[in-house]
């Protein structure tokens, strides 16, 4: 029976049905006819028999399958990642960036905590709140005396000449600050001016910034500097920008906390399904480094990073994105940042430029800093038109088939990753597998606000479709 369960086209394991009947057929040939009933003694027999072989047979299927990504399972699956470079991930917490405010040179303890929808987190390493090492300050002018202004990491930015009313010098070194703010791609600081108060902060939430006041009569009414807090417990804890805003321990001079962006969200243990997708991804480049491959690879490694993609300009000269010859950029949706660009820097190749809209500073082995940009996911979005042309008269027609339509509009964008053109074509099947009684359509897409088509809409290489409207119109809905 081997020769015909596994073969060159792969395993062909028998049935119960065939087992018994294989078994039958040889006791007949060895000893004369049997009897088969299942209530015989004979026939119960074949049945233990059949049963114990088909388990066998059951078991070394398994066995065979193991060897591959796509049905490979448990242990098996495991030991195929470890091969390929990649590992499982187990169990991780919610981390989040905050910003914690209060009184300058005070102390904040590494595990105080703080707290949202019933969940604690706590302070990873000490914080001293200071504008030495901040990312959201507040400085109020209150003298019209000339060169009044701001410092940012030793950069002076004030404005020349006297008699300028606080809220006109607050105005005009905010405006300073910003023309500024953006350097080789990445976004530094920004500046808002209200009355005679500038406020100054810097989107990298990771890592703070030296920023003092500047002349007579300006001075620091509010100051935060960075903190990363991680969950008490386990697990998947989602927490939105700006609701990690509520501190627990009582520390006199620590008045309040924010988190400008979302925590990297925790985990349960990988499941099977994700792990085996995430291999799919990397395509066997775990072991690797420095090829796009391989750094896409480290970056589905960490924690609460869902996609990556690496695009690299080969050329001497900026390409159409603007993005520098001789350089590449690493694309992530989750993660923090100082997970990001230290990964970037322990798998990146030596002497090529780093870009991006983000940056913050990763470390060497000697502990030397050296900043990394990286960008993050952004949406481009795009207009879906559904014309629905007719309906059957002999099938039932869907109820709430505008509301079924859309929602199978949402599960096309759903499945498109970075750079993945809009093609409309392709969203006629989402429909009819959600619909009944469609039999003809006209579907168009383009960009958000733009000229209409049934062709592709381009997607840019860095950026993910996502959809702006959908509008669905015509015969029944």
């Amino acid at each position: 029976m081997a020769q015909t369960v596994l073969t060159a086209s792969g395993f062909n394991r028998p049935t119960l049905a065939e087992v018994m009947k294989r078994i039958g057929d040889n006791l007949s040939i060895i000893i004369g006819p049997v009897n088969r009933d299942p209530d015989s003694g004979t026939g119960q027999l074949i049945g233990t028999f059949a049963e114990a072989l088909g388990v066998n047979f059951e078991t070394a299927e398994k066995v065979f399958l193991s060897r591959f990504v796509s049905s490979a399972e448990g242990s098996a699956l495991d030991a195929i990642g470890e091969w390929m470079g990649m590992s499982r991930l187990g169990k991780t917490k919610t981390r989040v960036n905050a910003i914690l405010y209060g009184t300058s040179g005070t102390t904040v303890p590494s595990g105080s905590t703080a707290t949202y929808n019933n969940h604690l987190f706590g302070l990873s390493a000490d914080v001293v709140i200071s504008n030495s090492n901040t990312n959201d300050i507040t400085i109020r002018f209150s003298a019209t005396t000339a060169n009044a202004g701001v410092r940012i990491g030793g950069i002076p930015y004030t404005t020349p000449g006297a008699n300028k009313q606080p809220f006109e010098i607050a105005t005009a070194v905010a405006a300073l600050v910003n023309a500024a703010g953006t350097a080789n791609g990445a976004t530094n600081f920004t500046a808002a001016a209200d009355g005679a108060n500038i406020r100054i902060r810097s989107p990298n939430v990771s890592q703070g910034i030296v920023v003092s006041p500047e002349g007579a009569g300006a001075a620091i009414v509010t100051v935060g500097s960075p903190g990363l807090f991680t969950a008490l417990e386990d697990g998947p804890i989602v927490v939105p920008a700006n609701l990690l805003t509520t501190p627990v321990s009582a520390i006199i001079g620590w008045t309040g906390l924010n988190n400008p962006t979302a925590g990297a969200t925790g985990s349960d243990r990988e499941s099977d399904t994700a792990f085996r997708n995430r291999l799919t991804l990397t395509q066997g480049s775990g072991n690797g480094k420095a090829t796009p491959d391989a750094i896409k690879a480290a970056m589905l490694q960490i924690p609460s990073v869902t996609s990556a993609t690496v695009i690299v300009n080969n050329t001497l000269t900026p390409n159409a994105e603007g993005q520098p010859g001789k350089s590449y950029m690493v694309v992530v949706s989750g993660g923090l940042a100082q997970d990001i660009v230290q990964k970037i820097w322990d798998v990146g190749g030596a002497g090529i430029e780093t870009y991006g809209t983000q940056q913050a500073t990763a470390v060497d082995t000697s502990g030397n800093p050296h900043v990394i940009r990286y960008s993050t996911v952004q949406g481009q979005s795009v207009d879906v038109q559904v014309v629905v042309d007719a309906l059957s008269t002999e099938e039932v027609v869907s109820t709430g088939l505008k509301q079924l339509i859309q929602g199978a509009v949402s599960n096309y964008f759903a499945t498109l990753g970075l750079g993945d053109d809009v093609v409309p074509q392709r969203i006629f099947g989402y429909i009819y597998s959600a619909t009944n009684g469609v039999i003809h359509m006209t579907i168009k897409a383009g960009p958000a606000g733009g000229a209409m088509t049934d062709g592709a809409t381009p997607i840019d290489a860095d950026r993910v479709a996502t959809p702006n409207t959908v509008t669905v119109t015509g015969s029944g809905v």
